[in-house]
């Protein structure tokens, strides 16, 4: 996963871990980390895992 422009370096660390984390082993937890609203940051992590789990489901 590429940094983004403007996206803090730590965060970006963060949303790498978390999103192994949720792969290795869904959990409640890491569904509402995941969907927290009031968070676009969680809302953008959630939208990269799903295309990712897409992408692995159905390969193009």
């Amino acid at each position: 996963m590429k940094p983004r422009d403007g996206c803090d370096p730590s965060l970006q660390k963060l949303a790498v871990s978390l999103r192994n984390e949720h792969e290795k082993s869904p959990t409640e937890l890491s569904f509402k980390i995941l969907l927290s609203p009031q968070s676009a940051f969680a809302f953008r992590f959630h939208i990269l895992t799903l295309r990712t789990v897409a992408q692995k489901r159905f390969p193009s």
